[in-house]
């Protein structure tokens, strides 16, 4: 069974769902949708095939039906059979490939800028065992008894509950191991206590922690998407806008504050991050402090 990617933003759009049932020996029916049908069995087994490939859907299970491809039942129900439904779109491109392994790193494509969002890539198999079950079965029914309301901010709700399960589903497939979430966490806490100092390379946070520095790099990787020495970066820029919004400090103090001595460098590494120079950044937020005053004093 593959795997579905897709880049988000956009986000994928939620439209109808649903519960479903079949009683002994019935079956579903054939047919070429336009739309992913997401079925999440309840109760009993559904017997579904794709194309060529057959699958039986136990209870807890759930299978991703891709638009354009001929899906039916190619058994009856050896019981009576509960499941719920969920009919959903991407407005962006989407793939299916192969199942390999995959963790964070591949979640996270791009960072935020100050004029760009972040680029993610959805990671979910198309096939799978539901490790939350009661989580899930609440977030169906949730969604299912907001298909009966007729106000617009329910309907808006629906949009994220669904993207939050997908995000679940997404979750549960990416088997993290506790060490490795350990040594992210550790070397994490260690990057924000000393993030400062501008001799932090990956070798010395590694000595600290007692751990190779390979096996570091690979672990923060996993768990954030970020190498040890993007995440020094990320963290020391995320102190840099905080200081650029509520003092008055310079750029250079700025700079030696969060432990980057050149501020050139400062410079140049916060405008291929953020897409915009620090002093522009500065201007940007005094701007927008600003406006609400001067709207308020006309009123």
């Amino acid at each position: 069974m593959n795997l579905l990617k897709a880049h988000v933003p956009p986000m994928p759009v939620f439209i109808k769902c649903g519960k479903g049932s079949f009683k002994q020996s019935q079956k579903h029916f054939w047919r070429t949708f336009e739309v992913f049908d997401l079925l999440i069995v309840e109760k009993g087994t559904l017997y579904m095939k794709e194309v060529d490939d057959e699958y039986e859907v136990q209870q807890g299970e759930y299978l991703l039906l891709a638009p354009g491809l001929r899906h039916g039942g190619f058994k009856g129900c050896e019981e009576d059979t509960r499941f719920f439904w969920v009919h959903f779109v991407f407005p962006g491109s989407y793939t299916l490939a192969d199942n390999k392994l995959f963790d964070w790193s591949h979640v996270l494509v791009r960072e935020s800028t100050f004029t760009e969002p972040a680029d993610f890539l959805l990671h979910i198999p198309r096939y799978g065992k539901i490790q939350n079950k009661e989580r899930v079965e609440n977030l169906l029914d949730h969604l299912s008894l907001l298909n009966h309301s007729q106000s617009p901010m329910d309907k808006m709700k629906q949009q994220s509950l669904f993207y939050e399960g997908l995000l679940l589903l997404q979750q549960e497939a990416i088997q993290l191991p506790t060490s490795a979430e350990r040594v992210a966490e550790e070397t994490i806490h260690f990057i924000r206590e000393h993030y400062a100092d501008s001799a932090l390379t990956l070798t010395n946070i590694a000595k600290e922690l007692l751990y190779h520095p390979d096996y570091v790099s690979r672990c923060l990787k996993r768990v954030t998407g970020l190498t040890p020495v993007q995440y020094v970066s990320r963290y020391r820029l995320e102190v840099a806008k905080d200081l650029l919004i509520t003092t008055n400090m310079d750029l250079g103090a700025i700079s030696t504050e969060v432990g980057i001595q050149d501020r050139s460098y400062f410079s140049r590494l916060f405008k291929r991050v953020e897409g915009i120079s620090p002093r522009e950044f500065r201007r940007m937020r005094e701007k927008e402090v600003a406006r609400p005053l001067q709207e308020g004093r006309k009123e």
